[in-house]
């Protein structure tokens, strides 16, 4: 009773309304959407970034790319910002072949600059019944939108903020060079100025050819300038053998005094 009472209390103070912002699937120009980000910009309005496929029709396809959705009028109405897709892999990649793109969210810096992290996902890595399919990890990439006065648009070439290999720190102190990573969740800006980005990653090779390798460890990227450069990393948890992933995070009422969640299979 009290589980039923609470409900409806809660739908009388947030009675529920269906928007459709976009639909997909067979009878669909877009086959594919997921959408892991809701943002509130600055100027009101309210973006959605999410994976975007039009040819194929699952995750992991080389075909996912990543589009934003917009909203100027309090989340009633929805437009795309532009005709498909802003970021393709002529975005930006560092692999000599197309691969999914994935987990698009949304970063508003202290210069009012907006942008959008994402990642590219190490090619051949879903499984050697399908080494075409990639899944989650390899190289993490920002790049700078703005509106033009009628949307959104892309305002420059897109950059790494990690790439893949780049050695992060173990448990014991060592670093780990053989990782590929994935950036799920937004940063998380402390009261001191500093920015964390949770990420988690697993090991890889150069060569997968459909290997599979389980996520099973996560950190914390940090930026002291304001997302310009992300070379300091932190252990958070996992090991071979584990399954730590979808690392969260918040700061107490203790300035700089973090907790992190995690997904553990």
């Amino acid at each position: 009773m009290n589980e039923l009472v609470g409900k409806h209390e809660f739908q009388k103070a947030f009675p529920p309304r269906k928007i459709v912002v976009a639909e997909c699937g067979s009878g669909h120009e877009v086959k594919h959407l997921f959408a892991p980000c809701v943002f509130h910009h600055s100027s009101g309005h309210i973006l959605i970034v999410c994976r975007w496929d039009d040819q194929g029709g699952a995750e992991g396809d080389s075909t996912n790319r990543q589009a934003l959705y917009f909203s100027d009028d309090k989340g009633v109405t929805w437009r795309l910002a532009g005709s498909g897709p802003l970021i393709t892999t002529e975005t930006g990649s560092s692999f000599p072949v197309p691969s999914s793109i994935t987990h698009g969210w949304l970063f508003e810096d202290e210069l009012g600059r907006t942008w959008i992290y994402y990642t590219v996902n190490q090619p051949f890595t879903w499984g050697k019944n399908s080494p075409e399919r990639s899944t989650g990890g390899g190289e993490i990439r920002r790049v700078e939108i703005s509106w033009s006065g009628t949307g959104w648009i892309l305002s420059g070439p897109s950059s790494i903020v990690w790439e893949m290999g780049k050695v992060l720190p173990g448990p014991d102190g060592k670093g780990l060079p053989n990782m590929r990573v994935v950036a799920w969740n937004g940063i998380l800006r402390l009261r001191s100025g500093t920015l964390l980005m949770p990420i988690g990653g697993r090991e890889t090779v150069e060569n997968p050819s459909g290997t599979f390798f389980p996520l099973d460890r996560t950190w914390v990227l940090a930026s002291r300038n304001d997302g310009e450069t992300w070379d300091e990393a932190h252990f958070m948890a996992g090991g071979a053998g584990q399954a730590f992933a979808e690392p969260t995070l918040v700061e107490t009422g203790t300035d700089d005094e973090i907790v992190g969640t995690k997904l553990f299979n």
